[in-house]
């Protein structure tokens, strides 16, 4: 039978992504969690993890283990917690996926302010990976500005954000202080791909003014709408909480969208409870988005 050290050592190597990733996090040598791996396939008789040249991936077995392993820890944690009387978390790692990365690199530093021993990853993707990140255990934590339906996830907004027009620094309309939708669409246009809440929430404002693209190119991601616009294409759009400096591009106030997005920290419903996740949720709730988001 599998020793609890065992199953602890293929969760570190696991979530890590590798043996020498897990053994530099943990302060661990990798031939230790090496061979505690080894024992744990021998006596189950199952391979968890297929060794390539470049590295390490899950077997089926291995991520229907590392299902149950997250759940087990997670569970190991909280109840640390709860017999630490709530004392405050030092140290730790979280798993997030987001569906930009500006906001979920705020929290985290003021997260890690509190808690400078805490480590973590950040995958950043659109809003249905997020979702499915989440329900499969590969991610402790979301933000995205898409309300999932699934009963299984908690939401909690935290800020609110409008659209912002973004247009290359050497561009005449860079001049000016703001936008109108109207203005804005009479130019080439670099915008989100549909499914994009980005989108989605442009395309509501343009229907409430009667209003419609004319010309337009789509992309999958917000950094590739900068490049784009950088480049010469046309006029992008992002949002405010987005709007980190670039010499490159100007950002503009769109003066009459007056719909804006709400961005959400999700989580597991069971792992509501969860202190990593909870010290996030808080972080998050804490910080000032009113100037970021006006």
């Amino acid at each position: 039978m599998a020793t609890l050290t065992e199953l602890r050592a293929f969760h570190l190597v696991a979530e890590a992504g590798g043996f020498s990733q897990a053994a530099r996090e943990r302060a661990v040598s990798q031939s230790t969690l090496s061979a505690q791996v080894r024992g744990l396939e021998r006596v189950s008789g199952v391979r968890m993890f297929e060794r390539k040249a470049r590295g390490i991936t899950l077997t089926a077995e291995g991520e229907r283990l590392y299902a149950i392993t997250q759940r087990m820890f997670a569970a190991e944690q909280e109840a640390r917690h709860l017999l630490s009387g709530g004392v405050a978390l030092q140290g730790g790692h979280l798993r997030l996926i987001a569906d930009g990365a500006p906001i979920p690199v705020r929290i985290l530093s003021s997260l890690t302010r509190t808690n400078p021993a805490l480590s973590f990853n950040l995958t950043v993707s659109n809003s249905q990976t997020v979702n499915e990140a989440l329900l499969d255990y590969r991610a402790d934590i979301g933000i995205s500005a898409h309300l999932p339906s699934d009963p299984r996830l908690r939401a909690q907004p935290f800020a609110q954000a409008a659209l912002t027009a973004i247009v290359p620094a050497t561009h005449p309309l860079a001049r000016r202080q703001s936008l109108t939708l109207a203005e804005m669409i009479r130019h080439k246009m670099v915008i989100r791909e549909k499914g994009s809440q980005t989108r989605a929430v442009l395309e509501d404002n343009l229907v409430a003014q009667k209003l419609e693209f004319d010309s337009v190119q789509e992309v999958g991601r917000q950094d590739a709408v900068r490049e784009m616009v950088a480049a010469g294409f046309g006029i992008g759009v992002g949002v405010t909480l987005e709007a980190t400096p670039d010499q490159r591009l100007a950002f503009l106030p769109i003066a009459d969208a007056a719909i804006r997005l709400t961005e959400y920290v999700i989580c597991l419903d069971e792992r509501r409870r969860n202190p990593m996740v909870g010290a996030f949720i808080r972080a998050a709730m804490a910080l000032d988005w009113s100037a970021a988001g006006d």
